[in-house]
């Protein structure tokens, strides 16, 4: 009967492999957003560094209006190595609260909020 030993240590190392793998992950560390209110646009630039933009990367965006979720924006890569940029058209006023949710293609997530200022 042959030994099952090598089997199971194979089974093990590619467990362990796994989480080797998502720990190496990073979640987004900032997000900045700007309001532009000439050109009702919402810049935002989520920090987050990657050694693979293309398979390691912010996968989505999703913005929210007071507390009205109005868009998912959805990325197949990042367009850095160390963040993700995007103008998001967005019609706002002195008040409102801005907020926006970023996701990882491997682990984490990160918020950032912006209250549009008085005039």
């Amino acid at each position: 009967m042959k030994s099952k030993l090598p089997l199971v240590s194979m089974l093990l190392s590619a467990w362990m492999m796994m989480y080797v793998v998502k720990a190496q992950a990073t979640a987004p560390s900032q997000i900045f957003l700007d309001y532009d209110q000439d050109n009702k646009m919402l810049h935002v630039e989520v920090k987050h560094v990657s050694q693979s933009p293309r398979t390691h990367y912010i996968r989505k965006l999703v913005v929210y209006q007071n507390d009205q979720q109005i868009h998912t924006l959805h990325f197949s890569s990042q367009t850095s190595a160390t963040a993700q940029v995007k103008d998001v058209p967005l019609e706002a006023g002195p008040g409102d609260n801005i907020r926006v949710l970023a996701v990882c293609s491997e682990a984490g997530r990160g918020e950032g909020t912006l209250v549009i200022p008085e005039e």
